[in-house]
């Protein structure tokens, strides 16, 4: 008889257990009308603020002290600032900082080898590296530069991304 007694006990303890897991705690509003209003049932489970939480007058005037106050890193001091004399107020000029250079265009990739003349049209030999480029005045190179001029003492390349102009040096020929 004393192990049927731990039995029912331990099954009405496991029972309550169950029955307090899914049993609604509130019961002005039931699953159906939880899940249709879920802010109507928070509503009505909301804390009602106690009246001390309320702003009194002295919490609403240091509240707009605080707000009044622009820089609160601004130096303050006990002694009020001193006044300044309307002859002392000099305007200085505002000075514009002047905007950095642009920075300068990459070295270009290319040397002077030769150049022949072909009629019309000037033709120069330059290298890339390990590549011999064929140029003419107008073309655009694979390093993104375009032909800009070709003269008997310089080339001018113009770069495609950047528009800046840069000039290559055709050294003078020895006789």
């Amino acid at each position: 008889m004393d192990s049927r007694r731990r039995w029912t006990v331990l099954a009405l303890a496991f029972a309550g257990t169950v029955a307090a897991i899914f049993y609604p705690f509130d019961d002005a509003t039931s699953d159906a009308a939880y899940d249709a209003a879920p802010s109507l049932a928070v509503a009505q489970r909301a804390i009602p603020t106690p009246k001390s939480a309320l702003p009194t007058p002295v919490m609403e005037a240091r509240a707009s002290w605080i707000a009044a106050d622009a820089n609160p890193f601004e130096s303050k001091a006990w002694q009020p600032p001193q006044p300044v004399a309307a002859t002392s107020r000099t305007v200085q000029p505002v000075i514009a900082a002047e905007a950095p250079p642009p920075p300068p265009p990459p070295p270009l990739p290319f040397k002077f080898i030769g150049q022949m003349n072909d009629g019309s049209d000037l033709i120069v030999y330059l290298s890339s590296g390990e590549q011999v480029v064929v140029a003419r005045l107008g073309d655009l190179l694979d390093g993104g530069y375009k032909v800009s001029t070709i003269s008997p003492t310089n080339i001018e390349f113009v770069s495609a991304s950047s528009g800046l102009k840069q000039s290559l040096a055709i050294p003078a020929k020895e006789n």
